[in-house]
Formats: C-alpha cells, structure tokens, sequence
C-alpha cells in the first residue's frame, strides 16, 4: 500500500494488508477534508447564524457526493453512525410500521447486524432464510415458493447485495424482481458493493441501502440510509428532528463531509476502471494460490466483487496460519471481523454447504485499488510457505 494502513505509519513492521472487507484506512484526501472540517464547520448546523449555515452547506455538500455514488437524490440520503445502525434502522422502521405483517425475509448469509436486527423485530420464529446454492447465490427457487405463502405477511425483506466474506455477488437483481411482483418492500445491505462495483438504485428497484463510511476509506463513525422518495421510516433514534425528522442527533459535520470525500473519491476510480485492474490482480494472485496443493475457492468463480477471494487449504486450520501469516506481516482473516473472537465457523460457508472442517480452513483475502502485485507475490510466498508449514505441523500432532 502506498499510504495508510503500512506497517511503517502504524509503527509496526511492514506488512501486507489484504484484510479490506474488514475496513479500510483513512484516505489522505477524507483525512484532509476531515481536518479542515473540524476546524472550521464546527458550530451547530441546525443554528440560525452564518458559521451554522456554513455548516449546513458541507452538510449538503456531503450528501449530494454519497447520492451520486448511489444514483439517488439528495434528499434520500439519511446520515448514520455507520452500516449496522442504517440496517437497524430499515429493519426495525419496518416492523414497526406494519405491525399486521409480523415476518421478516433475510438470507443464510447475512451479515450478524441483518440477522439480530431481524431477529430483534419480529421474534426469531417470524424471521423467514432465502436459502442459496453452493456457490453463494439466492436460490430463487426458494424465494419464489416463500413468496407465494408468505408474501402478505412479510413488512420486509432485506437482502445483501454483495457477501462480506466470499465477495459473491448473490442475485440482488434477479431476487428484486421477485420481491417487486410480491409487493414485498426491499432493503439491501450494500456495504461490501459500494465503491466496488456501480451501484444505482434507480435501475434496481430498492426501498432501503445501507452503506458504511469505514469500507470506503472514510472514518469510523459514518455511514447512510438511502430511503427512497416516499417510502415511510419509523426514525430509530429520536430528538431533535434532524436528518428530516429520521435520525436525530446534531450531524457530524465532520465525519459526513469525510463519507462524502470518499464517495467522490470512490466514484472517480469506478469511472476510470481502477476497480477492473483490482479484479485482474485479484485473479492473479488467486490463481498462485490456487496452483498450492489441496487450495479450493469457495464462492462463484465471477459473480463477485473484484477485489475478494475466499480460499480454502485443506489441512489448515485457519485459526493458526492466521497466527503464523501475522508473524510474516500478511493481514487477512477467515471471515467477518464481527466474529473473529468467536470461534465459530462461518456461518456463510456453511449455508453454501461446506462442511464445519471445510469452513475452518477457509480464509479471506480483500485487496485495495493500492495493493500492488509486487506486494501479492510476497503475500503468496508467505502464504504458500505457512500452508506448508501449519499443515505439516498439524499431520504430525494427528
């Protein structure tokens, strides 16, 4: 990487970060416009003065740049304190305006904040799983048969539209389709897909999308709620009436001009391919990976994100090699940092069918527009060398 999250600026050794999914350092331009931010667009923006107006302004400004990273209007652009509370919000709004419909419809891979939100809405009796296939996509199948039973009963359903793990790009279109001719309403999780891929909601026919300012190169702390004109929101947290009377609380001006800094930078590099190039050097450095014995990929081999592979080593308990790539200055994960300490599977993997051990041995690499291939054929050899070394060492204990 060129700026960020080196080893040398954290005041570690150097390392290799291909953990990006899991978030992302703060760009030099969001850090930049952060700064000045906090030190002049700092007065209360809901006050009557100029230095509020001015306030307001950045506001604004921020707004429209994450609208047109989305294809919205600005006015649909809700400010949250990151992607879990814009799920929260969605989820719960949507219980609680349609009391009479008590289920919910989410998938087997979702990320945690879908499915306890879900679960805490509508009770986990009333929360309704879309199955998918073994390469990580909606079985539509199933979708079509849940809404011909369900569909008056369901106030929502909400579908992530890129895999937090296995970067697969699950259906959200084909699924949309469906969900439309049931009247069943829509939020997508895209978190994962923003920034990576064009995303326009209006060629998709969503209610809700949730995005978060630390996938993106933004800070900790920011994210939004797309809320398409006319489709009703119960506010989560409640007070002073801002964000239209949908999320209260005086706004981070701040924190919301960083989110709209990275969404125009993000949107710059969509536009001049950059996030193809991610994709080719993706590909490369899998296929090194590939080439080692008993390495599997899990998910479909194109319907992803161009930046993820998930990569199993038969024989590898993921919990040590992590351990032994973090000596190499290799960052990676075996899947959601949320449930990293856990201890558990990926529940992802297992919904696509791997076995428990399978699921184990399984981890995710998540690179930026700034990985370099230079940095990939060390990450490889490194890689290449623990595989060997766990693997030997976990023949000889058995």
């Amino acid at each position: 990487m060129r700026w960020g999250a080196t080893g040398r600026n954290m005041g570690w050794s150097p390392v290799i970060y291909l953990d990006h999914n899991a978030t992302t350092p703060v760009h030099p331009e969001v850090r930049r416009v952060l700064s000045e931010c906090l030190d002049q667009a700092w007065a209360n923006p809901s006050s009557g003065y100029s230095a509020a107006r001015r306030t307001r302004a950045v506001i604004d400004g921020a707004r429209s740049a994450v609208a047109g990273l989305l294809g919205a209007e600005p006015e649909e652009i809700v400010f949250t304190s990151g992607g879990t509370e814009s799920v929260n919000t969605a989820i719960a709004s949507a219980a609680r305006l349609h009391p009479e419909k008590p289920l919910v419809l989410i998938s087997t891979i979702e990320h945690s904040a879908c499915e306890r939100a879900a679960m805490d809405a509508s009770g986990e009796s009333n929360v309704l799983r879309l199955r998918v296939d073994r390469e990580g996509r909606y079985d539509l199948g199933h979708l079509a048969s849940i809404l011909a039973g369900e569909a008056p009963r369901i106030a929502l359903a909400s579908l992530m539209w890129a895999n937090n793990e296995t970067g697969v790009l699950p259906g959200i279109e084909a699924a949309a389709e469906l969900l439309v001719e049931a009247g069943v309403p829509l939020h997508t999780d895209a978190v994962q897909a923003a920034g990576k891929l064009p995303v326009d909601v209006r060629s998709l026919p969503v209610d809700f999308l949730s995005i978060s300012g630390h996938k993106l190169f933004a800070p900790k702390g920011v994210g939004a709620l797309f809320v398409k004109r006319g489709a009703p929101l119960h506010a989560l947290i409640h007070g002073g009436g801002q964000e239209g009377g949908r999320r209260s609380g005086t706004e981070p001006a701040a924190l919301a001009a960083a989110l709209g800094a990275a969404c125009r930078l993000a949107a710059g590099k969509l536009a001049a391919g950059e996030l193809d190039a991610v994709g080719r050097r993706r590909d490369r450095f899998e296929q090194q990976l590939l080439a080692l014995p008993g390495a599997r990929r899990n998910g479909h081999p194109e319907q992803r994100i161009p930046n993820t592979t998930n990569l199993r080593f038969e024989g590898v308990p993921a919990s040590l090699a992590l351990v032994v790539l973090d000596e190499f200055g290799v960052c990676c994960s075996s899947g959601s940092a949320c449930k990293a300490r856990s201890g558990q599977p990926s529940h992802v993997l297992l919904a696509m069918g791997l076995e428990e051990k399978q699921a184990r041995e399984s981890f995710r690499f998540s690179l930026s527009v700034d990985t370099t291939d230079a940095e990939l054929d060390r990450a490889a050899r490194h890689i290449a060398e623990t595989v060997e070394r766990v693997r030997a060492a976990t023949t000889a204990v058995t």
